[in-house]
């Protein structure tokens, strides 16, 4: 008996400009008139998500219901059955300490000590996470293979709303829920290698193509207080890795830094747009 063939093909969750299409916003000239509804869908998708049956549900309390039930279901259930894992809740311990620490550098070394793991478990765990498409793993962005940078690591969700799901807590993390929302958007558009660069600075991303490479900064609203420190880490990855195309990813903010033109500020809706 002759096995059939089968292609594997990737089903992500809604990206905004597939909502927004859904919402006949399909032209930058539409989406400038209808402002206040394109930042409600925003609001709704940085929190919510992009699963198409929470996308359409009205109720908060369902989305959140329907949210917990995909979390149970990917990331737990398939996790564990498919990769076989017996130690089910040492496993779970661990998922919901990569949920509620999406973005954050780590080692494999220190995400063993915090969830009570020896790094060989953890790095299998992660594995089963990777596996299910739940969870992406960025590499710390170095020209040489032997750099000392490459053990530390980042950890993303592919949808706000699994993340939303463990924390059920969107008010105080709105920064690091539009971090995640940007790497969402980067991965389903399929166009890039994505990194970030952490030593004595961070830049979030580092996205290489064919073409060339092009450093992010995400912040919800670039001020006086966190203004000295992305712009820092935008122009220092500019000068070592000679990246000319930079550019500052906030949430709805149109305001140019007075000093450095080279960096240009994209709002998260208009995101899209560059690549």
């Amino acid at each position: 008996m002759l096995s059939g063939r089968f292609i594997a093909k990737k089903i992500f969750p809604l990206s905004f400009m597939e909502i927004l299409e859904l919402n006949n916003l399909k032209k930058n000239l539409e989406i400038a008139e209808h402002k206040n509804k394109v930042l409600n869908l925003l609001d709704d998708y940085l929190q919510y998500g992009g699963f198409p049956e929470v996308f359409k549900t009205k109720k908060e309390s369902l989305k959140l219901e329907i949210l917990s039930n995909y979390y149970r279901t990917i990331v737990l259930k398939d996790c564990i059955i498919n990769q076989k894992i017996r130690e089910s809740s040492k496993f779970e311990q661990l998922a919901y300490y990569v949920f509620n620490n999406s973005g954050a550098v780590y080692t494999y070394n220190s995400i063993a000590r915090a969830t009570e793991n020896n790094e060989n478990t953890s790095k299998t765990f992660l594995e089963a996470l990777h596996s299910s498409f739940s969870v992406y793993d960025v590499d710390n962005f170095s020209f040489s293979t032997k750099s000392n940078t490459k053990s530390k690591r980042k950890l993303y969700s592919i949808d706000n709303g699994l993340t939303l799901a463990v924390k059920y807590n969107f008010t105080a993390d709105r920064g690091k829920m539009l971090e995640n929302a940007v790497f969402s958007e980067i991965i389903k558009s399929n166009k890039f290698l994505v990194h970030f660069h952490n030593t004595d600075y961070e830049c979030d991303f580092i996205l290489k193509s064919k073409k060339e490479l092009i450093a992010l900064q995400v912040v919800y609203e670039l001020n006086s207080g966190n203004k000295e420190r992305e712009i820092t880490g935008l122009l220092k990855a500019s000068k070592q890795f000679n990246i000319s195309n930079m550019k500052i990813i906030t949430y709805n903010q149109k305001s140019k830094t007075d000093d450095i033109e080279i960096i240009s500020f994209v709002g998260f809706c208009k995101f899209w747009l560059f690549y």
